[in-house]
């Protein structure tokens, strides 16, 4: 399950597991400000604190969409 789906569902376990492996696979990849705000997530969802969750949610999309664009421009340099 992915973490839009998960918060919206309020599905705890589903929301720990996407944001463990979005933290890892993030780290793995050098997008770690993705990774933080993963980390966060989870963290928050730990505490079963739900409300401080949105900000952070919403917050994962423009860091991904940063992180994708700064990607291709590295693959378009080295094409």
């Amino acid at each position: 399950m992915y973490i839009k789906e998960a918060f919206k569902a309020k599905d705890i376990e589903g929301l720990l597991e996407a944001s463990h492996t979005l933290k890892g696979s993030a780290f793995t990849i050098g997008a770690y400000r993705i990774a933080e705000i993963a980390r966060i997530i989870e963290e928050k969802a730990k505490k079963n604190n739900m409300d401080e969750l949105t900000t952070l949610i919403e917050a994962l999309e423009p860091n991904f969409n940063d992180f994708k664009d700064k990607v291709k421009e590295v693959l378009e340099f080295y094409s």
